[in-house]
């Protein structure tokens, strides 16, 4: 039904890109034209949707009975690959990710007005990429140019719903297929190889599993829709809660296990503190200000809020300090010394107050940064965060943070700092997709930190958006003209979108206001790249013959050699004045062997190979030229 290309966009920063070729079956022109028809409108559609587990589309088109989708190309693995390189089941752990990232996309999808049915969840059409990002691949667009495949209609027989088999899929069929789909996932077991609609049990199959997650699976497959969850909202809150409570169980599980005879590890809230380290830390607190000062300024902006808990004051140097008072209760039933376990303990018995759920967050938050704050991990690679990446103990103390912030946002959707502080875990990971939504919710809600504002310019051109991080950086440097950090993505940003000459502007500005030499070295590095590649574009512009003053004339008596409706790669000088006319302007680049023809005002242009005279590219954005694919 279809086939996808690895294709290079030569229009905008030579990004890759997937393209998705599908063939209709149609005899008749009429339903062939029909077929075309819902085609594009499916695609106008689909090229509105903008969530980071949702690849982009950006364009589409047909040519005779082939037609085309150029896409966000995913660099990563389908879980059904994953599964074959696992040899069976994935962890619980991995499997309750995976449905926390599909759910979210299904929330979005169910969410829209009309709402849109995924219809075909599965491991084939789920990806993960090497950050861990979940993305749905394929929304069956090719269904239309398939008239005879009535399996395409119902979804795929092993997770496809009751209901879908009579036509009637609504949101809780995903839910279903999500259920599925988790199902094979954790037990190994293929839905599609076994009768429809026969799952047993997750905890048959698996006795050692997690009970809460093992009920959610079991009521997502249950037959009837209406005993499944009854939104893609109250599946995740649902997993939330099960994968806080697996993590909470583990935790106890560890203390348990600790020999009677050995003092367990110190955390941020041991009573007894390593004094050796404390000594340690201060003496390279001390000796190393000047540099770790000079260095936060060149990663990060300046008072980040991302660096240190909600109040603003130091993190704790060391593990033995006591946490800092956001990360207590206010008003709740434990005290003012109360622990992170203590607090997901008390979030976990009061499941819907958000309030709960959001100091117990802080309080894991504020222990992986204590744990981390005096670690001398600086990172080399621009633009990360200044520690470089947690430690194992941190990662720890992080996915419970995140955990807990999930659950406040299923709780309060808009609840700035946990959107903040997600984006800013996922950031912190290198899952920039996911960091960029969490930001994006940020803003939409009437968030305007800067420094997360940064944070969002510099995801959006870690994944491939460089476009979007430019507006983000002009409104920081509307509120500090000074930050050496705006004006250095900015500058990358423009790189990325071929704007040498407002690049090469933003990096004098940048240079300008660099803290140190370091800084300045990075500054200087991506000039360098700036001054080479705008430099190809003047050589060009130098060696181009005077543009005509007149175009040139038609040769009398010249007749097309092949079809007059259109020409393509391999065809003539003569076969395009034919079909296209004169253009409005030429250039000739002799040096290299080539000529090329301009028609309109925007990109639309024909290049020849020189002597013969061949056509050897095109570019269409204007949609005037009468080609087709060779």
């Amino acid at each position: 039904m279809k086939q996808v290309y690895l294709v290079e966009d030569l229009r905008l920063a030579n990004r890759q890109c997937a393209l998705a070729e599908m063939l209709d079956a149609f005899a008749d022109p009429a339903m062939q034209r029909k077929a075309a028809m819902a085609f594009h409108r499916e695609a106008e559609m689909l090229a509105t949707l903008d969530n980071s587990h949702i690849p982009r589309v950006y364009d589409n088109f047909s040519e005779q009975n082939r037609h085309y989708l150029v896409m966000e190309y995913v660099d990563g693995i389908t879980l059904e690959e994953k599964l074959a390189l696992s040899g069976g089941g994935l962890a619980e752990a991995a499997v309750a990710d995976i449905g926390l990232q599909a759910a979210e996309a299904l929330e979005y999808l169910h969410g829209l007005r009309p709402p849109i049915v995924y219809r075909d969840l599965k491991p084939s059409n789920v990806m993960l990429t090497a950050s861990g990002l979940v993305k749905l691949i394929d929304f069956g667009i090719a269904r239309y140019f398939q008239p005879l495949k009535t399996a395409t209609a119902i979804g795929t027989q092993g997770y496809a719903a009751p209901e879908q088999y009579k036509g009637k899929a609504e949101a809780r069929s995903d839910i279903f297929a999500l259920g599925a789909t988790m199902h094979h996932l954790l037990t190994g077991r293929d839905p599609a190889m076994e009768p429809p609609f026969s799952f047993p049990p997750v905890e048959q199959v698996l006795p050692k599993s997690n009970p809460l997650l093992a009920k959610l699976i079991n009521d997502a497959l249950a037959y009837k829709p209406d005993d499944r969850p009854a939104t893609a909202a109250d599946f995740r809150r649902r997993l939330i809660s099960a994968k806080a409570g697996a993590t909470l169980r583990l935790a106890a599980h560890t203390r348990a296990t600790w020999p009677s005879a050995v003092a367990p590890p110190a955390t941020a809230n041991s009573r007894h503190p390593s004094y050796r380290r404390i000594i340690i830390e201060a003496f390279c607190v001390i000796t190393g200000v000047v540099t770790i000062a000079s260095l936060l300024m060149i990663f990060s902006p300046k008072w980040n809020p991302e660096q240190r808990p909600e109040t603003g004051t130091p993190l704790p140097g060391a593990k033995g300090s006591p946490a800092p008072a956001e990360a207590t209760p206010t008003g709740g039933s434990l005290g003012p010394s109360a622990s992170a376990e203590d607090l997901e303990r008390e979030a976990l018995a009061r499941p819907d107050d958000a309030d709960a759920w959001l100091r117990a967050a802080r309080a894991w938050y504020v222990r992986a940064e204590s744990n981390g704050a005096f670690r001398s991990r600086v990172s080399d690679a621009y633009p990360a965060h200044p520690q470089g990446p947690p430690s194992e103990e941190d990662e720890t103390y992080y996915t419970r943070a995140l955990d807990a912030y999930e659950h406040v946002l299923e709780l309060a959707p808009n609840n700035l700092e946990a959107l903040r502080k997600v984006g800013f875990i996922h950031f912190r990971r290198k899952e920039y997709g996911q960091a960029v939504a969490a930001y994006e919710r940020y803003f939409a809600g009437g968030g305007d930190d800067p420094a997360v504002r940064l944070n969002l310019a510099t995801a959006y051109v870690k994944v491939g958006r460089a476009s979007k991080a430019i507006p983000e950086c002009k409104r920081v440097l509307a509120q500090d003209p000074s930050s050496f950090r705006a004006e250095l993505i900015l500058g990358a940003a423009y790189t990325l979108t071929r704007n040498y000459y407002e690049a090469r502007a933003a990096l004098r500005k940048a240079r300008s206001r660099a803290p140190d030499d370091k800084a300045r070295t990075i500054v200087d590095k991506l000039m360098v790249h700036v001054q080479k590649l705008s430099a190809v574009l003047r050589a060009q512009k130098l060696r181009s013959t005077t543009v005509a003053s007149e175009p040139p004339e038609q040769p009398e008596g010249h007749a097309a050699e092949s079809s007059p409706q259109y020409f393509t790669i391999g065809s003539t000088k003569d076969q395009v004045l034919a079909i296209q006319g004169a253009p409005r302007t030429f250039y000739r680049y002799e040096e290299f062997g080539i000529e090329d023809w301009e028609y309109g005002d925007y990109r639309c242009e024909v290049r020849f190979s020189l002597p013969d005279g061949r056509v050897t590219w095109y570019d269409n954005s204007c949609g005037r030229l009468h080609v087709r694919l060779k």
